[in-house]
């Protein structure tokens, strides 16, 4: 299938991976594996790290068939994302705390 704007359909995102067709699952499988490289700029290495991992292992049950365990791993993925509305790193662990903060644009 032709998408002009070669972005994902709308709701594909949230579709299980077990109601995909082979078509829109391929495109998944694609689009995991380009994540780590995408994110990588708004990502600490840890985090890069994390995310690699996670998503090498979604990959791998997506090619071994084994979607419900791909589901279950994407759907832990979402917890490693940083979320926007959160700020820089978001809480978490000890030493989330410190550093230059950076600023906000427009001071």
């Amino acid at each position: 299938g032709r998408n002009p704007a070669g972005g994902r359909p709308p709701g594909m995102a949230r579709k299980k991976l077990t109601e995909l067709s082979a078509e829109e699952l391929q495109q998944r499988r694609e689009s995991l594996a380009a994540m780590p490289g995408r994110m990588r700029s708004t990502l600490d290495d840890e985090q890069a790290n994390k995310l690699e991992i996670a998503v090498a292992a979604i990959v791998k049950a997506i090619d071994e068939n084994r979607l419900d365990e791909a589901q279950t791993l994407s759907d832990g993925l979402m917890a490693l994302m940083p979320r926007r509305n959160r700020g820089p790193g978001g809480p978490s662990g000890p030493g989330s705390q410190g550093g230059d903060g950076g600023g906000r644009p427009g001071n």
